[in-house]
């Protein structure tokens, strides 16, 4: 009884385990696409393979781990970069700048939405006077 409670558990773990490490695979090293999805299908496929053709089922979760902290680690490991194909819609990054009172941002996204979904950047420069603004503050 308590063998058949531990492959439960076993299972569900590695059933969490597989079903993330997939998910990474189809979005950070297949950036969404088809290949991305192969490549995590190859992955779900190899290892319910390894789980059906190896018994006990401690001896394939074992391996599971081993292959899922290496790539948790390269996962971890990667930083986080602005050199990538953006959405044209958010290809540019507002830039403040500040002299004295006056505050300006560049890149001000105000994009031109039509019924087809399809939207047309704009991008506008804002320049505002921190002594005009005036507002009042809610604390509920």
């Amino acid at each position: 009884m308590i063998s058949f409670l531990f492959s439960i558990i076993i299972c569900i773990v590695a059933l969490a385990i597989l079903t993330w490490t997939a998910g990474a695979i189809y979005f950070d090293v297949g950036h969404a696409s088809v290949v991305g999805g192969l490549f995590a299908l190859l992955w779900v496929a190899a290892a319910l393979g390894m789980f059906v053709l190896w018994q006990p089922p401690w001896k394939p979760f074992l391996l599971l781990l081993v292959f899922s902290g290496c790539f948790l680690w390269w996962w971890l490991s990667r930083r986080p970069s602005f050199d990538r194909p953006w959405d044209p819609l958010f290809a540019q990054l507002p830039r403040v700048t500040m002299q004295g009172d006056s505050i300006t941002i560049d890149h001000v996204r105000n994009a031109e939405y039509r019924i087809d979904e399809v939207a047309t950047p704009r991008y506008e420069t804002r320049s505002y006077h921190l002594s005009e603004l005036c507002g009042r503050m809610s604390l509920r």
